[in-house]
């Protein structure tokens, strides 16, 4: 084989591996961006659904400050079944701290929905009514603690 011929074989070999390790180190940033905009993605989510929450929480207090039992009593059980789809679906991006902050608002709106149920179309003694009231503004703290905190983590990018 001429001598040529060895060098351009030589040559377009190397040009070959130094494409193939440059194709290579682009995919691998590629790879990386996307992971980051995936993570970006997942906290937006997050962000959404326990804004979402903390709003449903606070309409079940506007609809027990206007004497509206049954919308009250919708609405909770709603954030009840909300609370706790978000509990499994984000479990392992919450921290303990804020599957507890979750947990205690579900568990809020429950004994709001079990009064409401015993009362029925009953109107609700005041005494009772205010501590309806004081449980919805308990739960409304502890998502609003949360939202806070996810909104934070969502600002930072997760750092």
């Amino acid at each position: 084989m001429p001598t040529w011929l060895s060098w351009a074989s030589a040559l377009a070999s190397a040009a070959s591996l130094g494409l193939t390790v440059w194709l290579l180190v682009v995919a691998e940033g590629a790879k990386r961006a996307a992971e980051r905009a995936e993570g970006a993605i997942r906290k937006q989510n997050l962000r959404e659904d326990v804004e979402s929450v903390r709003e449903k929480i606070h309409e079940v207090g506007i609809f027990l400050d206007a004497g509206d039992l049954a919308l009250a009593g919708l609405r909770a059980r709603e954030v009840m079944g909300i609370g706790t789809a978000a509990l499994g679906r984000w479990r392992d991006d919450l921290s303990v701290e804020d599957r507890e902050d979750l947990l205690a608002a579900v568990s809020l709106l429950r004994s709001v929905v079990e009064v409401l149920s015993e009362a029925g179309s009953q109107p609700v003694a005041t005494a009772r009514a205010k501590r309806l009231s004081e449980a919805q503004l308990r739960a409304e703290e502890r998502v609003s603690g949360l939202v806070g905190r996810v909104r934070r983590l969502a600002d930072r990018g997760g750092k």
